[in-house]
């Protein structure tokens, strides 16, 4: 009898020693943050927090070269999302001021200051103050 109470303590120990065990898993989150735009891109112009502006897809270019290391507005590549046009611009995490501008002429943007556009009679669509954390993405619906 004591031969079988050591053999089934030894079992048990055994088995409970092979189901206790360690599991290391190493979580990395993306710390990128994003203000994304959706929508009908006609060549909006997008300033954060009054810094340098960008321009949506659509509208004129500047001609010369001049013009384009002067007063060029850079362009942001779009692509495609659930049928509809986005377009993504990387910021830092936090609080950021987003205004969106449309033309309601045939002003041409892309020649434009930041101060010009905001003096211009183009028509402002967007003025927001949001927060964005790590990891997220913010969209705006154009």
């Amino acid at each position: 009898m004591p031969n079988i109470k050591i053999i089934i303590t030894s079992l048990l120990l055994s088995a409970l020693l092979i189901g206790c065990g360690s599991h290391e898993q190493v979580v990395q989150r993306n710390e990128l943050v994003y203000i994304q735009f959706v929508g009908m891109h006609n060549g909006e112009t997008i300033i954060i927090d009054g810094a340098a502006p960008y321009k949506l897809m659509g509208g004129p270019q500047p001609d010369n070269e001049a013009d384009f290391k002067k007063n060029y507005i850079p362009v942001l590549d779009s692509f495609t999302i659930n049928g509809k046009e986005a377009t993504k611009i990387q910021v830092d995490k936090g609080r950021h001021n987003v205004k969106v501008y449309r033309r309601n002429d045939e002003t041409n943007n892309a020649l434009l200051t930041a101060e010009e556009i905001i003096n211009s009679d183009n028509e402002l669509i967007i003025d927001k103050d949001i927060y964005i954390a790590s990891g997220t993405t913010y969209e705006f619906e154009l």
